[in-house]
């Protein structure tokens, strides 16, 4: 969705005529702390796909942690942004998506929507507990911010998204658009 989102924001800019040179130059506060929540998804995503032995067995173990963590940092470093509004919306969806994260342990699934997007290894991967990251619960807390809205795009795998998703894409088209305004 994100990636939909950054392809609209490059049409809009340049129909708009604004500047790509904006967004390139923009001084991003905290980037240190962006980049540092980005390396923990790097390194949780590496050491779990990878078998590194025990390296790889504390990074499953503590999967839920460093995943909140990284949320965290991403989100503050966007607070420190606030004057483009636009970051204040990614942070405000990924802080809906980071609450049925903590309050489930991964991010809770719609069996129904998966079973919709037409994708059988995700379907197999999440519907069998094997994803560290999402899972079909019974009864979630905070359904409503759960990845429960099947997508199915024209090109690609379909995927199920959450509000949240939805959000932080509003809010990268919003900041990237105002930005080249400047």
């Amino acid at each position: 969705m994100i990636f939909s989102a950054l392809i609209f924001s490059i049409i809009l800019i340049y129909l708009s005529k604004g500047s790509f040179k904006n967004i390139l130059n923009f001084n991003y506060q905290k980037i240190e702390v962006a980049l540092c929540g980005i390396l923990i998804i790097f390194l949780i995503n590496f050491f779990t796909i990878y078998d590194f032995s025990s390296i790889s067995d504390f990074f499953v173990k503590k999967y839920f942690y460093f995943t909140i963590l990284a949320l965290f940092f991403i989100i503050i470093s966007l607070l420190f942004n606030y004057e483009v509004r636009g970051m204040i919306v990614i942070a405000f969806g990924l802080f809906c998506n980071t609450l049925p994260i903590i309050f489930n342990g991964k991010m809770p699934v719609s069996l129904s929507a998966l079973s919709k997007i037409n994708n059988d290894k995700v379907f197999r991967i999440i519907s069998e507990g094997l994803s560290l990251s999402h899972g079909v619960f019974e009864n979630p807390k905070l359904y409503i911010l759960s990845d429960i809205f099947p997508i199915n795009p024209i090109f690609g795998q379909g995927k199920v998204l959450s509000i949240g998703d939805f959000i932080v894409s509003i809010g990268v088209i919003l900041s990237l658009y105002k930005i080249s305004r400047r």
